[in-house]
């Protein structure tokens, strides 16, 4: 049986200098002292994760596993049950990230010096509150079927359950819902199509995914002894492995709107990167979204298929085995002596 816990502090933040609004930029900044700038074939300031990251994870697995020899058989069973929660706070986008690559002027430099941002990118902080249950148990047995073969035959169980979002930060897209002008009953002003935990349709399920119970991995092998002699062997073997997407996915619906209010920005002034976006800048933000939140334009989503299932891995191989020639004697006798 293991217990772990576990926290990372990751940085907060790098030394302070300045940030958007201490240069009259109109754009709200959650990192004070601090803004991500870069510009293409000149210099990089900030930006990315470097912001600013804080991430705490507490895990806790219990497993066990058996083996039992009965003549030809040595059979083996096992599970492994775990439970895990991140909580996190990714200040990627949360002081605006400036970028200048030239499609202004053809010198990114050149597009800094004059105000003119190819791309910023914007948003609260996204805010990732998730836990996880994983649950895996298989059974398989290695059968000597003659002194020259060797059989394997096993199966895995993986119930695919998702990352529950205790914070409700989960989203998906209907495309039938927005042919058809259907809104979300949660959000007021969530664009048609999308839905969030408590709509119609959306799954009873704080991961925004339908359980996958039929996850089944099947394992075969076989090791065959052509002549009896150990010289020829032939080994064949083919398995299924699931996996799951990573929390860092998660970022992505998380820090949409309405829960950080994501924009990808084109084309914009420096000053003032949202002069053209209806509404302006929407920050900063409530803690808890209301049902009137707003959904600003050039928004970015991201949504999970409440059908997806984890990933999975197919592999499969078949190796002959030939030994060309017999171990020099004498050269192990004077070895030996």
């Amino acid at each position: 049986m293991l217990f772990r816990s576990t926290g990372n502090h990751l940085n907060d933040p790098p030394d302070k200098f300045f940030d958007a609004q201490d240069l009259g930029i109109k754009l709200y900044s959650y990192v004070p002292g601090v803004i991500p700038i870069t510009v293409s074939n000149a210099f990089t300031v900030s930006g990315g994760n470097s912001v600013k990251v804080r991430i705490n994870n507490t895990a806790y697995q219990l497993a066990n596993d058996l083996s039992i020899v009965r003549g030809r058989h040595q059979m083996s069973f096992g599970g492994n049950l775990s439970y895990w929660t991140v909580d996190s706070e990714d200040n990627a986008r949360a002081a605006g990230d400036f970028t200048f690559n030239g499609s202004a002027t053809g010198l990114g430099l050149a597009d800094f010096l004059t105000g003119q941002a190819s791309q910023v990118l914007h948003s609260a902080p996204g805010l990732l509150k998730a836990d996880q249950t994983y649950v895996g148990v298989y059974a398989q047995d290695t059968w000597r079927t003659t002194e020259r073969i060797t059989l394997n035959a096993g199966i895995r169980w993986e119930p695919y359950l998702g990352e529950n979002m205790r914070n409700g930060a989960i989203s998906n897209f209907s495309f039938d819902n927005f042919a058809k002008g259907i809104k979300s009953k949660r959000f007021l002003n969530a664009p048609a199509g999308l839905m969030y935990p408590g709509d119609p349709g959306f799954p009873d399920s704080g991961a925004g995914i339908n359980k996958q119970w039929r996850n089944f991995s099947p394992r075969v092998g076989l090791a065959w002894d052509v002549a009896g002699d150990g010289s020829t062997a032939v080994r064949a073997s083919y398995g299924m492995n699931y996996d799951f997407p990573s929390a860092v996915f998660m970022y992505i619906p998380a820090s949409a709107a309405p829960f950080s209010n994501r924009v990808v920005l084109t084309g914009v002034p420096f000053e003032n990167p949202y002069v053209n976006t209806p509404g302006g800048d929407t920050h900063p933000l409530a803690p808890n979204p209301p049902f009137d939140a707003q959904f600003p334009a050039f928004g970015a989503f991201g949504v999970m298929d409440p059908d997806i299932n984890s990933s999975r891995v197919q592999s499969w191989n078949v190796t002959v085995e030939r030994q060309i020639a017999a171990a020099d004697r004498k050269s192990t006798r004077l070895n030996s002596s």
